[in-house]
């Protein structure tokens, strides 16, 4: 018999950190400070006869979508014991946790897979990029000082939570930091254990922020990972750049995280830079009318269109709905003639504005006329959704 709970006592606490580390290669020296900061309480155990045989953690948190922060539920340490795969228990645990969401109005989940058809099974699908960039020093032809650069300090954390939110809302697919995500961003590593942080000052005005380490590079030199940036302003990006540059006496090259057509680049008259880390996550809607309801739109667009909703695995999302959009919102009814067909998997993709309805249709994941895709292309169309972070 399986059993989903949270965890009955430390002995299995200690066992899914094993799975975890044996599954994903966490070190297993840090699994202890990857549960406890995690919390018990959002860990989702799976117990074949009261032995533990996998598990995952949930984090609550929020991802912005059309300008609009929506509640949603990360999950992360995805993990199921050698012998036990391929038997269901990652599909059970999978379909008890997406049960347990919507009863908790968590209409969003998103998670990078190791392997992608086992999430694409039970309705998860590619929905935006995690993209990690690499460029030299030398490569920086920018040298702009008319903004300043000042020691963020603990005083400064809500302007650097504000600073983050404001470029959130401009872009779809980031996320709303919760507390685990903001002491994981600022907590020192043994690998890096010098961590330093400016904000960019026009006047008394914050317009960015930059967070990163120091690590060895080779000849005596340094590499610096940048854990994250923002910059509000073309001034604010190019003092960055120039910030940057002024390290290259003893640093090689820089690393950061952006979107895939990050506008700071054009801030460069070349671009030198290579992709070192590229993986896509996926999302799923675990409650269509929430997720629609907590999304924004573009304000101007007024529209209805009846859909249908093809879920195997999530029963109250599988049927007609007619989503009218007026005002920047988006309500969702039962019923309708179900003009369009699509898939749970697709439609998650057209949420993020990942793919469009062309994309999908040539999938053969959505079905309809083109005059009811073309209205779908409209209200979902956005920026090219990403995320920073990795959970």
């Amino acid at each position: 018999m399986l059993t989903v709970t949270t965890p009955l006592d430390e002995t299995d606490v200690y066992r899914f950190g094993h799975l975890v580390s044996q599954s994903l290669g966490l070190p297993l020296a840090k699994v202890p400070e990857w549960t406890q900061s995690v919390g018990w309480r959002n860990l989702r155990l799976i117990y074949a006869d009261d032995v533990v045989v996998g598990g995952l953690a949930v984090l609550p948190m929020a991802q912005w979508f059309g300008g609009k922060a929506v509640r949603m539920a990360g999950i992360a340490g995805v993990a199921v014991a050698p012998e036990h795969r391929g038997s269901g228990v990652g599909s059970r645990l999978m379909r008890v946790v997406l049960n347990e969401l919507r009863e908790t109005g968590l209409p969003l989940a998103t998670l990078y897979a190791a392997t992608q058809p086992v999430y694409r099974r039970v309705g998860f699908e590619p929905a935006g990029q995690h993209t990690r960039y690499e460029m030299p020093l030398t490569a920086i032809d920018v040298h702009d000082t008319s903004l300043t650069m000042q020691p963020i300090s603990l005083v400064d954390l809500d302007t650097v939570t504000a600073l983050h939110e404001t470029r959130a809302a401009l872009t779809n697919g980031q996320v709303r930091r919760n507390e685990y995500l903001w002491e994981r961003l600022f907590r020192q590593q043994p690998d890096s254990p010098h961590a330093y942080g400016y904000l960019v000052m026009h006047g008394d005005r914050p317009e960015g922020y930059i967070l990163y380490t120091h690590k060895p590079g080779g000849r005596l030199l340094h590499d610096i990972t940048v854990r994250d940036v923002v910059a509000l302003t073309q001034a604010a990006g190019r003092r960055i750049w120039t910030f940057l540059a002024d390290h290259r006496s003893r640093v090689d090259t820089v690393s950061w995280t952006g979107p895939p057509n990050d506008p700071l680049l054009y801030l460069l008259a070349e671009r030198r830079t290579r992709v070192i880390e590229h993986l896509p996550w996926m999302l799923r809607l675990v409650d269509v009318p929430a997720a629609m309801a907590g999304r924004a739109f573009p304000p101007q667009l007024t529209m209805d269109c009846q859909i249908e909703v093809m879920d195997e695995t999530l029963g109250w999302n599988h049927g007609r709905f007619q989503l009218a959009i007026a005002d920047g919102k988006a309500g969702v009814s039962p019923g309708g003639a179900g003009t369009v067909r699509i898939t749970v998997n697709a439609l998650a993709a057209l949420y993020s504005s990942h793919l469009s309805p062309w994309d999908l249709r040539q999938l053969g994941m959505i079905e309809g006329p083109d005059a009811a895709l073309l209205d779908l292309a409209v209200a979902f169309a956005g920026p090219a959704p990403w995320m920073a972070e990795i959970f």
